[in-house]
């Protein structure tokens, strides 16, 4: 098992979602966001960010459904100029424990959908 597998703490969602952030620019974040679990997600972006800022975020469910969480940007790498973005970004949840991430949980198969 790798480093990386070792750190997770949750399960990861395997379908694209769509990420949005609420009140900054759209246009800067490219593609699904990666890696979702109940602790965060990971998002390519154009938009200069710093570790430590707090944002919200709402995410787009395979169902239809939306789901907004307060977010923190844990760490950051500057990606090369053929890749998807300027950015790849780690997004934590402020508090994973939140009751409207329970459809998230839902998703990634931890609690039956509606919790």
């Amino acid at each position: 098992m790798s480093d990386a597998q070792e750190r997770r703490r949750f399960k990861r969602v395997k379908t694209p979602i769509l990420c949005r952030p609420i009140g900054r620019p759209f246009g800067s974040w490219r593609e699904p966001a990666q890696d979702i679990g109940r602790g965060g997600l990971r998002v390519y972006t154009d938009e200069k960010l710093k570790i430590g800022d707090a944002m919200e975020v709402e995410l787009f469910l395979p169902d239809g459904s939306a789901v907004t969480a307060k977010v923190t940007v844990a760490w950051i790498e500057t990606l090369e100029k053929d890749e998807p973005a300027g950015f790849d970004v780690g997004l934590a949840f402020l508090d994973p424990t939140d009751p409207k991430l329970g459809k998230l949980s839902a998703v990634l198969g931890d609690e039956p959908a509606g919790q």
